[in-house]
């Protein structure tokens, strides 16, 4: 591990007082796409700060209207809850197979669009803002775990934005 992930995981996680030159803290903070976390955590204000909270609000935008449009499927968002805040760059679902194709309408009609068909997974995009909407979680046509079998230990759990 280098000195700059030491010291960002000191900040991040420990809560240890940063050196005085951030810029290179929250470079690297970026880089492992916990940028919100660090600006929070050092209670950093303005134009940055703000691109991320908007970026977040945005993200939680789409899991609300997702959860309100697909409340009688089987389904289940990933790849969202980790342990440092952080705005996750595309909206991950998980759905039944046989619900996929009903899905795909739905989605359409709050005004996606697909961008990119894949074996296991179709992206929409509106906007800015990215769906990846997956029968398995895969990666290049190959499934990683089976989503089908994945969707069996779902649960329902109380999306949270901030750690402080």
């Amino acid at each position: 591990m280098n000195g700059l992930t030491a010291k960002l995981l000191d900040v991040a996680v420990y809560g240890a007082e940063p050196d005085d030159d951030l810029a290179p803290l929250l470079i690297h903070a970026g880089k492992n796409k916990i940028l919100l976390h660090m600006l929070r955590a050092l209670n950093i204000q303005g134009s940055l700060r703000e691109r991320q909270e908007l970026g977040m609000s945005k993200v939680i935008e789409v899991v609300q209207a997702l959860s309100k449009l697909l409340k009688d499927y089987n389904y289940a968002f990933f790849k969202l809850i980790k342990p440092l805040s952080y705005v996750p760059a595309d909206v991950d679902l998980l759905v039944d197979v046989s619900q996929v194709k009903s899905a795909t309408h739905e989605i359409m009609g709050l005004g996606y669009r697909v961008a990119v068909k894949d074996p296991y997974c179709l992206t929409f995009t509106k906007g800015d803002s990215i769906v990846d909407l997956y029968v398995h979680p895969s990666l290049g046509g190959a499934i990683i775990i089976d989503g089908q079998r994945l969707l069996e230990y779902s649960c329902t759990i109380e999306f949270k934005t901030h750690v402080f």
